[in-house]
């Protein structure tokens, strides 16, 4: 799998929600086997980032279901160099 960071870490995963819905069985599935409201896993797609508190969760349902997380890469902001 992934390399994930540990859930002590306060940076948010940036997981593809909406992919993984798909291969749970939709928003609906995935809510209801982590115990949180629909629009808790719409509000994730939506940031693309899912907490850290809720990511331990969402690996064990990804390792029950035998499928693998997808991750959207991180954008890096560029430095802007000022003029001299």
């Amino acid at each position: 799998m992934d390399r994930i960071r540990s859930s002590g870490e306060r940076r948010m995963q940036r997981v593809d929600v909406g992919k993984t819905a798909d291969r749970i069985g939709g928003y609906s599935e995935l809510a209801r086997q982590l115990g949180v409201p629909t629009s808790t896993c719409h509000g994730w797609e939506r940031r693309r980032r899912v907490p850290p508190w809720r990511m331990e969760a969402l690996i064990e349902l990804a390792k029950t279901n035998r499928f693998r997380l997808v991750y959207v890469p991180v954008r890096r902001k560029r430095k802007v160099r000022k003029p001299n």
